[in-house]
């Protein structure tokens, strides 16, 4: 509480620490509070957008939308480290944001309007040649919010088609097969 803006919670995995953005009027930062303790750790501080961390399954590490170079990227950065600069993972002159790591922790789903219009992406962690793969490619729907199941079989996320919102489901045991 106090006169900040705290938003964009993300829980981690144990339970334990609650990753937030966090806006005092001048400066961004992600920010971690310890549940029990209720201790805070301040990650970055920035004058840029920051935003929707999403933890990796291990807890060791955030990807996080950060306002740079007049769009938003995505940025990955070490809880344990967090004063070693976090790692961009795009970059490019389209809107990457609202990234969701998958439960294996080698993907990273992500919207990009870099097709064109708002569809989900993944980020192949383990694949520099082809680290980017469009998964809705829907150029008739604005796909946002992706999220996985426990397992990291589904990838489901929210795709709105003439003003009406529907729930799509990609099972990526057969689409990584294809």
């Amino acid at each position: 509480d106090g006169s900040s803006d705290d938003s964009t919670p993300a829980i981690s995995p144990d339970g334990a620490r609650i990753a937030y953005s966090f806006h005092d009027q001048q400066l961004w930062s992600i920010s971690v509070l310890d549940i029990v303790s209720g201790q805070k750790n301040q990650l970055t501080t920035t004058n840029d957008y920051l935003s929707s961390p999403s933890w990796s399954p291990d807890g060791q590490w955030l990807v996080y939308d950060r306002y740079v170079d007049q769009n938003l990227e995505l940025f990955i950065l070490s809880v344990r480290e967090p004063d070693n600069p976090p790692v961009r993972l795009t970059e490019n002159n389209y809107a990457d944001y609202s990234a969701a790591w998958s439960p294996q922790g080698r993907n990273i789903a992500f919207v990009s309007n870099r097709s064109g219009d708002e569809d989900i992406w993944i980020a192949r962690l383990d694949d520099a040649n082809e680290r980017f793969i469009n998964v809705s490619n829907s150029p008739s729907s604005l796909d946002r919010n992706p999220d996985w199941s426990p397992d990291g079989r589904y990838l489901a996320w929210s795709a709105e088609q003439q003003s009406v919102n529907t729930i799509k489901i990609l099972d990526t045991w057969v689409a990584d097969a294809e």
